[in-house]
């Protein structure tokens, strides 16, 4: 899927939102559980997006959150994999600093 060039506020917050949906599907040990990602084009592209995710960081803010939770739903869609761990502390980096959600940003950070 590609990335929105215009109307990048509504793209993002509608991410949130879709993210927060699948997010409700699950409690904290249910994603701890989760089974490892096999799916290996899958495990190509979050591979991709962790390597990216720095550069659009520092380069691009409104990318990394865009990353962020694309990471976190190809993980609740696909399972885990060692990319994981960033993209449920880079959630909860989000949440915490950009949205002012602490304890739901402390939370998905521990859970990273």
């Amino acid at each position: 899927q590609r990335f929105p060039t215009k109307g990048r506020t509504v793209y993002i917050i509608r991410s949130l939102f879709q993210t927060k949906a699948l997010l409700r599907l699950h409690d904290d040990d249910s994603i701890s559980n989760l089974p490892l990602m096999k799916d290996t084009e899958t495990l190509a592209a979050v591979h991709l997006l962790n390597i990216l995710y720095p550069y659009t960081f520092s380069c691009k803010p409104e990318f990394s959150a865009l990353l962020t939770f694309r990471l976190v739903q190809l993980t609740l869609k696909g399972g885990l994999s060692p990319m994981s761990c960033c993209a449920f502390t880079g959630y909860g980096i989000l949440l915490a600093g950009a949205f002012g959600n602490v304890e739901e940003g402390y939370r998905f950070g521990q859970l990273g």
